[in-house]
C-alpha cells in the first residue's frame, strides 16, 4: 500500500527524511518495497563524486562515477569545477528539468551516461550556468533534492501489508507505530465533530440487512444541500500519491478518509434511491449492475448487493453503480460505511474478475468498530468542503450483537524474555505495549494486557514478545554464540554399513539405481491405504523383481540397489529391513556375483560364512550362524545376488582383523572340464571343496560353449569351465605328489558325479 510522506508528517512530529523513515519502518514495522519521489524534484537526488577521469574521445568532457545512495552511476560531464568527494545535484533517469528536458540514458562520444550533474541554471535557479552546483558536504548521497532546496514535493512509500495486520492499511495505524518507535505521544489529527441540523435520519432513509453474516454492520447518514465540485489541491495530491484518481469533493472525501482510517466508504445520490429504502441482500437470478467503470456485471445469488426497492445500486464492498453515483447535479447524499464478510467479498471479487481498493481492504478483514469513527470523520470533512450542507440528525446503525471491544490476555514477563533470549526491562515492555494501543498493567508478576478487537493477530505470549522486540529493536539483540551442548551425531549402524557397501560397489564399477518402491504385491506384502495406481498397491517385500524387469539396452552391465523392504508383522507395524540386490549380465556373471559378495564381506570384516547349495535352483546361499545372509542365483548369462544388510550389521567389524601370514606356501593348479549344459557350476564348486581338507580356495575363472567364437572344440550341448584351485596345509610344505593326488580325486569325482571330462589342452 502507498503512503504519502507529506500526509504522514501531518499525523506526527516527523523530522526524518523519506529514506530515514523507510529505514525505520523496515526495521520495526514492515517491509518497504519502494520509495518514489513525486513533485517538482522527482528523480533529483544528492550525489557524491567518487572518481573523475578524462573522456577518451573528447577533450572538454570528463567521465565521473557518482554515488546516488546505494548505486553508483557513470555520468559524462562538461563542467570542470568538480572534484572527488564533492556533493552535487544529480538528475537521474526520468527526471524532468525545468525547461522540459527529460533525462534519459545516452551514449555521449562513445561513453554511456546514466544521468546529469546539474548547475543552478539547469535547476531553474539564478546563478552560474558554467559550473556544477556544489552542495553542503554534510548531505547524504541519495537524499531527495527537494529536502536540500527547501522546495518539497512528496515521496511515496510503498509498504508490504501482511495478511495478519489489516490495520496497517491506514495512516492512523502506521502513524501510531512510528510514534511508538520514536517514543512520541500519539494524538490522531482528525476532527470528528459534527454539527447536525434538524430532522431525524429514520424519516429520510430505512435500511434493512437481510444477510447479517455477509454484512455484520451497516451504517449510513443523510446529508442535504451539498455542493459537488473539484476537491482541494491538497486532497487531490494525496489521492494521486496513493494511486487514486480524483473525482469530485464528495467521492474524494470518502477515499481520503478511507486512506486515513482504513475503512472503505461509498456515497450514493439520495434522490436516485427509489423508495428511500436500502436493502442489503443477495442478488436475484438475472440481475445485473452497470458499474461506475462502465462495465455491465452479471450477478448471481452469491453476490451481496446494496439495493433499493427496485434494483441493485452497488456490489457490496467492491464497486458502486452508475445509476446511483454522485455527480455535479447531486444535491443530497447517503454515506455508507459498512463492515462486510471477507470471504464473501473475496469470492465475489474473484467471480466478477474485479479487484478494487475497497475490495482489497475488505478481503483482509476489518474492525467492526471502525465504521462509526469513519462515518463521523467523513461527515466532518464534507461539512468542511461544503460549508452550507445540512446534516440530518442521527446515524443509521444496523448490526448483530457486537463483540467486546477488548479482551484480556495475561502473560509472564519472564516468559517473554525467555522467548526473546534477552532481558527487556518490564517498564520498557509496559511502555511499548501502551503506545501500541495494547494497555498493559503489571499484577502479581504478570502482565495483564487489554487486546483491542482489531488485533486479531495477537493470541498468546509469543505474539506479545514479537510486538515488544520489533519496537525495542532486533538490532538490540547482542550477537552471541548459541548456548547449547554440541554432541556428536549418533548415526545408526545400519546407515554406516549401507554407506560402506554403496561406496565399495561404486568403486568396483557398479551403477546404483532406484526402482519404484511399490508393486502389485506378493504374499506378506503391506497394502497401501491410498495407492496411486493399480500397479503400485503394496510396499515391496524384495528388490529382485523390480531389478530383473529393468532393461538397460546393453549386452553387459553391473547394477545394484540398496533400499528398504517391508513385510507384515504381528505387532501391527510392518517389519522393515535393508536389502541389497545386485544384477550382473556378462559372460562370467555367476563368478562375478559371488566375487562381489566375497569382497563385500572381506571389506566389512565378516567371517565364518559358508556358501551352501540352494535346492532346486541354480545358485548358492550364504549362511552365517544358521542365518541366511545372501542368495546367488544363475540365469544364463545373468546372476542376481541379494544380501540381507539388516542381518549382516551385527557381524560387521568397525576395525579389520589381520591373520598372521601362512607359514607354508600355497600350491596352485588350474583344471578345465567339458560339462553338460544342464550341470550347475555351483554343484561342481561344492564337490571340489569336498574332495580333500587341503583345498583352500576354488575360483571359476573361465566359461564358454560351442556358440562362442573360436570355440569349435566344445561339443553341442556342452560347455567348458575352468577352475583355479589352491592347496595349503597349516602343518607342512606340500609336495608334487600331494598336488597330483588331489588333482586325480577332483577329476574322478567330477567325472563320476557330473560326467565332467578333463580337457587335455
Amino acid at each position: 500500500m502507498k503512503f504519502s510522506y507529506q500526509l504522514l508528517k501531518s499525523w506526527l512530529d516527523l523530522k526524518l527524511s523519506p529514506q530515514e523513515l523507510s529505514d525505520l519502518i523496515y526495521l520495526h514495522i514492515t517491509e518497504v518495497e519502494s520509495i518514489t519521489t513525486s513533485g517538482k524534484w522527482a528523480n533529483f537526488v544528492v550525489g557524491e563524486i567518487l572518481n573523475i577521469a578524462p573522456h577518451p574521445n573528447a577533450d572538454k568532457l570528463q567521465l565521473t562515477k557518482v554515488d546516488v545512495g546505494g548505486e553508483v552511476l557513470d555520468i559524462v560531464c562538461g563542467a570542470h569545477n568538480i572534484a572527488v568527494g564533492q556533493k552535487v545535484p544529480v538528475a537521474t533517469i526520468g527526471a524532468v528539468l525545468p525547461d522540459g528536458t527529460t533525462i534519459r540514458s545516452a551514449v555521449i562520444r562513445g561513453e554511456r551516461s546514466s544521468g546529469m550533474l546539474c548547475s543552478q541554471a539547469e535547476l531553474g535557479r539564478t546563478g552560474d550556468a558554467s559550473g556544477i552546483m556544489i552542495l553542503d558536504s554534510n548531505r547524504t548521497p541519495g537524499t531527495s533534492l527537494s529536502e536540500v532546496l527547501g522546495e518539497e514535493g512528496d515521496s511515496v512509500l510503498d509498504l508490504k501489508i501482511l495478511a495478519n495486520r489489516p490495520d496497517y492499511i491506514s495512516y492512523k495505524s502506521l502513524a501510531r507505530e512510528i510514534t511508538t518507535v520514536l517514543k512520541q505521544d500519539f494524538t490522531p489529527p482528525i476532527n470528528i465533530d459534527v454539527k447536525e441540523a434538524g430532522g431525524r435520519v429514520n424519516d429520510f432513509l430505512q435500511v434493512t440487512v437481510q444477510d447479517s453474516m455477509a454484512c455484520p454492520r451497516y451504517m449510513a447518514r443523510v446529508i442535504q444541500q451539498v455542493s459537488v465540485g473539484p476537491s482541494p489541491d491538497w486532497m487531490q495530491s494525496v489521492l494521486l500519491s496513493s494511486g487514486l484518481r480524483p473525482i469530485n469533493n464528495i467521492v474524494d472525501a470518502a477515499n481520503y478518509v478511507m486512506l486515513e482510517l482504513g475503512n472503505p466508504i461509498h456515497t450514493f445520490d439520495y434522490d436516485k434511491i427509489s423508495g428511500k429504502d436500502i436493502v442489503v441482500r443477495m442478488a436475484k437470478p438475472g440481475e445485473a449492475l452497470l458499474g461506475l467503470d462502465g462495465t455491465n456485471y452479471k450477478l448471481n445469488n452469491q453476490t451481496l448487493v446494496i439495493a433499493n426497492a427496485k434494483q441493485p445500486l452497488a456490489v457490496a464492498g467492491i464497486i458502486g453503480g452508475e445509476g446511483s453515483g454522485v455527480t455535479d447535479a447531486t444535491q443530497s447524499i447517503v454515506i455508507e460505511v459498512a463492515n462486510f464478510d471477507l470471504v464473501s467479498i473475496r469470492n465475489t471479487s474473484r467471480r466478477l474478475g474485479l479487484r478494487t481498493d475497497a475490495s482489497g481492504r475488505f478481503e483482509r478483514g476489518l474492525d467492526i468498530f471502525l465504521p462509526e469513527l469513519a462515518l463521523k470523520r467523513i461527515t466532518n470533512l464534507i461539512q468542511e468542503l461544503c460549508p452550507g450542507c445540512k446534516v440530518i440528525a442521527g446515524l443509521i446503525d444496523v448490526h448483530q450483537k457486537l463483540p467486546p471491544i477488548t479482551r484480556a490476555l495475561t502473560v509472564s514477563p519472564d516468559k517473554i524474555n525467555q522467548l526473546l533470549g534477552i532481558e527487556v526491562p518490564i517498564d520498557e515492555m509496559v511502555d511499548i505495549l501502551n503506545r501500541l494501543d495494547l494497555p498493559a498493567t503489571l499484577t502479581d508478576e504478570n502482565l495483564t494486557i487489554e487486546v483491542p478487537h482489531y488485533r486479531t493477530d495477537i493470541e498468546g505470549v509469543a505474539d506479545i514478545a514479537e510486538e515488544i522486540i520489533r519496537i525495542y529493536g532486533t538490532d538490540q539483540v547482542p550477537a552471541v554464540m548459541p548456548k547449547m551442548e554440541l554432541r556428536m551425531p549418533q548415526i545408526p549402524e545400519i546407515v554406516l554399513v549401507s554407506n560402506r557397501i554403496k561406496e565399495l560397489l561404486v568403486r568396483l564399477g557398479l551403477i546404483e539405481i532406484y526402482t519404484h518402491p511399490f508393486d502389485q504385491g506378493t504374499t506378506g506384502a503391506v497394502e497401501l491405504a491410498n495407492p496411486l495406481s493399480s500397479e503400485g498397491t503394496h510396499l515391496k517385500t524384495e528388490l529382485t523383481n523390480g531389478l530383473a524387469q529393468l532393461e538397460f539396452g546393453r549386452s553387459d552391465f553391473r547394477v545394484f540397489e540398496l533400499s528398504t523392504v517391508f513385510a507384515h508383522s504381528q505387532t501391527g507395524l510392518p517389519n522393515e529391513t535393508q536389502q541389497l540386490a545386485i544384477r550382473v549380465r556378462e559372460k562370467d556373471a555367476y563368478r562375478i556375483g559371488r566375487g562381489l559378495v566375497d569382497m563385500l564381506l572381506d571389506e566389512l570384516g565378516v567371517s565364518g560364512v559358508v556358501w551352501r547349495e540352494v535346492t532346486g535352483v541354480s545358485g548358492l546361499r550364504l549362511v552365517l550362524d544358521q542365518t541366511i545372509l545372501s542368495e546367488l542365483t544363475e540365469h544364463g548369462t545373468e546372476a542376481i545376488v541379494t544380501l540381507d544388510v539388516g542381518a549382516l550389521v551385527s557381524h560387521v567389524r568397525r576395525t579389520k582383523l589381520y591373520r598372521p601370514l601362512p607359514k607354508y606356501p600355497v600350491v596352485k593348479m588350474d583344471m578345465a572340464f567339458f560339462i553338460p549344459d544342464r550341470i550347475r557350476i555351483a554343484d561342481l564348486v561344492k564337490d571340489i571343496w569336498g574332495v580333500d581338507p587341503l583345498v583352500d580356495k576354488v575360483e571359476l575363472f573361465d566359461i564358454f560353449n560351442s556358440s562362442d567364437r573360436g570355440r569349435s572344440s566344445v561339443g553341442s550341448g556342452q560347455r567348458s569351465v575352468a577352475f583355479h584351485i589352491e592347496l595349503r596345509s597349516p602343518l607342512r610344505t606340500l609336495t608334487k605328489e600331494d598336488r597330483e593326488r588331489v588333482a586325480d580325486i577332483v577329476e574322478n569325482t567330477l567325472l563320476e558325479r557330473h560326467k565332467a571330462r578333463l580337457r587335455d589342452e
